[in-house]
């Protein structure tokens, strides 16, 4: 079985929301109900026992996430967009439903990050969260601004191709605010690989810029661009692997940013369900 279970799949115009720690942020629990998402969701099943226990079975081996997905697609919508100056927000609406959650384990905590976690039952749930995606592009970003917009996530690009020169020019100065005001953050690595092997050394320079910091969401690598489509299906499924396993190996919780039309003719599904997607869909709520 895969060393992390991957029990979330992202779908969403900018970003959906969920609660991750990667191994390199790992979170006590008190801090995991202190996240205002957990906390709201403490709050609203308090008549339900079986609720809270699912909530509390959440917390494995200390990388608290919560599950959103239950091999079904949620449903978000675009808002507006993150405007130099004048910070906005994507708004996502998550549906879920399911039966009563089963009893559950929570396996002992491990420091070695090379552990495996089993599937969890999905709350039955509803709520709102707001997050942004940001890059260089979006010039200088007000983020005590951002916080008190009520923002409650962020997703950085740290950068694309194979070269450290090639790091996003906003991305240190992007990490150092979200920390600085209690901002989840994430990140994702644009591509532009060509091989296997242009994934893997794209890989190493994310890992560098990757390196000394922590991250509440996942890291991705963003696979969408022109210049990959007409490569062969197979290799661009195996480019996509192979730098989602560097990644993970590095302990990091790891993720997939693409398209509609990418996952379901550029990439080959079956070969990349242990790793979360965050699907790009403009136009239309996602099926």
């Amino acid at each position: 079985m895969h060393k992390f279970r991957k029990l979330f799949k992202f779908i969403a115009v900018l970003a959906c929301s969920a609660v991750f720690s990667s191994a390199a942020a790992v979170l006590s629990a008190e801090e995991f109900y202190d996240i205002p998402q957990i906390k709201l969701l403490a709050s609203e099943s308090t008549d339900d026992a079986g609720k809270i226990n699912a909530l509390k079975s959440l917390i494995l081996n200390s990388k608290p996430y919560y599950e959103l997905d239950y091999d079904v697609f949620e449903y978000c919508k675009l808002k507006n967009q993150v405007i130099q100056g004048t910070p906005a927000v994507t708004e996502v609406t998550s549906e879920t439903t399911t039966e009563p959650p089963a009893e559950t384990t929570v396996p002992e905590t491990t420091e070695e990050p090379e552990t495996t976690t089993a599937r969890q039952p999905k709350p039955d749930v509803s709520y709102n969260t707001f997050g942004i995606d940001v890059s260089v592009h979006q010039g200088t970003i007000d983020w005590n601004a951002v916080k008190n917009d009520g923002v409650d996530f962020a997703v950085l690009r740290a950068g694309y191709g194979n070269l450290k020169s090639q790091i996003d020019k906003s991305f240190e100065t992007n990490y150092a605010a979200c920390k600085k005001y209690g901002i989840p953050v994430g990140a994702y690595w644009y591509s532009y690989a060509k091989t296997v092997a242009d994934a893997e050394r794209e890989a190493e320079v994310f890992l560098y810029a990757l390196k000394g910091k922590t991250f509440e969401y996942p890291v991705y690598f963003d696979i969408e661009d022109r210049s990959q489509q007409n490569l062969n299906r197979q290799l661009v499924t195996d480019m996509v692997e192979a730098f989602c396993a560097r990644l993970e190996s590095a302990g990091y919780y790891v993720g997939i940013y693409t398209n509609v039309y990418w996952t379901e003719n550029i990439l080959y599904q079956a070969q990349l369900t242990d790793y979360d997607k965050w699907l790009a869909h403009w136009t239309a709520r996602p099926k």
